[in-house]
């Protein structure tokens, strides 16, 4: 739970917007979950956090589309 007029920040790796990038993440996900014991390589973040009931604030892109960091703050 976040106190009134809290924010929410995420660090997080997502599936990248690079096509032959995200094409990758997306053929080692099932290896990569497996092996990092739940660890989802190509999720869309953005979209959980919005399903949360969180409204985006700010998200910035980084390390070729791998890592996001998002601000959000509840609707």
């Amino acid at each position: 739970m976040l106190k009134p007029g809290g924010r929410f920040f995420l660090l997080e790796h997502v599936r990248s917007h690079r096509e032959w990038l995200g094409r990758l993440q997306d053929r080692l996900a099932p290896t990569w979950l497996w092996a990092t014991g739940g660890c989802y390589l190509n999720r869309d973040t953005a979209i959980t956090v919005r399903a949360a009931g969180f409204e985006m604030e700010r998200a910035q892109i980084g390390f070729g589309g791998l890592l996001k960091l998002m601000v959000a703050k509840p609707r």
